[in-house]
């Protein structure tokens, strides 16, 4: 039997399986297997470095995942920290969708592309200190449970202002991005009483199961019209990824429609997240011309919107004290989530372990 398990510790998958099948009477192992406890965190210690501190680790940029989508997550992530009493350390990898090789400004770190870290430890201190937990995606659940009724796309006031203090205390823009904002504001002639529309196009058209159902440029210029003649707005600053949206807009409002020009815009069903192009540093450009919108979008003065992670972000910012201004309306569209029986694992999983926080703990 001795000899069996130096064979399995060569082959970790192998061994996993079957430990599988010999536990598989043990209720209590397959329930970890199963479902991982939200309150189980891993501890590292690399260093003598910072301990009287216990450091948690933010490790973000997944695979396929928008920037928003990330930025979210790291608040959710900042949530738990504030929950605990960590001390959070951001760190955004090679799998980020904007990430650079050669690093940006002097950064290898893609989260410190656009901001300041969030804590006065680095993130060469983190890898030199005493204690350093790390994240996991069901430490999100935390921050989606925070009103017991948060998940995806569907969120509550409090939740946006809970995410809007994160912002406050943790988000800080680097100096070149923040002036990189202003001048582009500047260049569209301020805001003032400004309508902020965002349109989502590009992959939404494929359907996605568990995302919002797309609505047509159409739609969402007949909204903000309406909403321009109740409210008296003087003008629309539109961000979208979609090029017919900027034609549809275009026509329908004229000069009083405002837009970033300089921007990665798509008629298809990619997303421009994904695109290549030869300009220099084009990938860490992409999350800049993203954050450059949803920061604009946080100053108008109303928002018109469907479901999507770059309005929740834009009204989160809107509350935080990063923002000039609370919107005067927020019309955000719903025409429902695609239910097709395809929504991906991870989804499914966050979403049971929300439901196990809020049913069998409290924050």
């Amino acid at each position: 039997m001795a000899r069996r398990f130096k064979i399995l510790d060569k082959y970790p998958k192998i061994d996993y399986l079957y430990q599988c099948v010999r536990r598989i009477n043990d209720k209590e192992y397959v329930g970890r297997v199963l479902h991982p406890d939200p309150y189980t965190i891993k501890c590292d210690s690399f260093g003598t470095l910072n301990m009287r501190k216990n450091i948690y680790l933010i490790k973000a940029g997944r695979k396929g995942q928008g920037f928003f989508a990330e930025f979210r997550s790291i608040l959710g992530y900042l949530f738990y920290c504030e929950r605990f009493g960590f001390t959070p350390v951001v760190e955004i990898g090679s799998d980020f969708p904007y990430y650079e090789i050669d690093g940006v400004y002097g950064k290898n770190n893609a989260f410190e592309y656009y901001f300041q870290q969030v804590s006065d430890v680095s993130l060469e201190e983190a890898y030199n200190s005493f204690n350093v937990f790390n994240s996991h995606w069901t430490h999100l659940a935390y921050a989606e449970s925070y009103e017991k009724e948060n998940f995806g796309y569907s969120i509550s006031e409090s939740y946006l202002k809970k995410m809007g203090e994160l912002v406050g205390k943790y988000i800080f823009l680097q100096p070149w991005v923040k002036e990189y904002i202003n001048q582009s504001i500047d260049k569209i002639g301020g805001l003032g009483n400004t309508l902020g529309v965002h349109v989502r196009g590009s992959d939404f058209k494929l359907g996605y199961a568990g995302h919002p159902v797309i609505i047509t440029p159409e739609k969402y210029a007949d909204t903000a019209s309406g909403i321009m003649d109740k409210k008296g707005y003087n003008k629309i600053f539109l961000a979208t990824d979609d090029l017919n949206a900027i034609k549809v807009f275009k026509k329908r409002f004229g000069d009083k429609l405002v837009y970033y020009i300089d921007v990665k815009r798509t008629d298809g069903n990619v997303s421009v997240a994904f695109s290549e192009d030869n300009r220099k540093n084009h990938h860490y450009l992409l999350g800049l011309e993203v954050l450059r919108d949803v920061w604009t979008l946080s100053q108008c003065t109303g928002l018109v919107a469907g479901k999507s992670q770059v309005s929740i972000c834009a009204q989160i910012i809107n509350l935080s004290e990063r923002g000039n201004l609370r919107y005067s309306s927020v019309d955000i569209i719903d025409m429902g989530i695609n239910n097709n029986n395809a929504v991906r694992f991870d989804a499914e999983e966050i979403e049971r372990v929300t439901r196990h926080i809020t049913n069998n703990k409290e924050l």
